[in-house]
This record gives C-alpha cells, structure tokens and sequence, in this order.
C-alpha cells in the first residue's frame, strides 16, 4: 500500500513542475509602471536646478 502523503506531494510536486514559469502581463505592466515613473522622477530631479536657476 502506498503512503497517500507521499503521493500527495509526489502530485504537487508534478503540478509545480508542469506550470509555465513565464511572467505574467501584470507583473509586466507594474515593472514597466515602475519604470516610467523613476524615469519621470529622475527626469524632474534632473531638471529641477535648470528651472530654478
């Protein structure tokens, strides 16, 4: 007889191995969000002294 908690991870273990490990749209969406607003900040903390000047 085998031991049900032994193939309970042996099942969990074959769907972690068998999903798709590529990024999702959102976590893309968020990174690229980020991005765009430290190029934005960069971009006012760049541009701030030539204003005040």
């Amino acid at each position: 007889m085998t031991d049900p908690a032994a193939d309970a991870i042996e099942g969990e273990f074959r769907v972690l191995a068998t999903r798709d490990h590529r990024p999702s749209p959102n976590t893309r969406r968020i990174v690229a969000r980020i991005l765009c607003w430290n190029l934005i900040f960069v971009g006012v903390l760049a541009g701030a002294p030539q204003l005040f000047a």
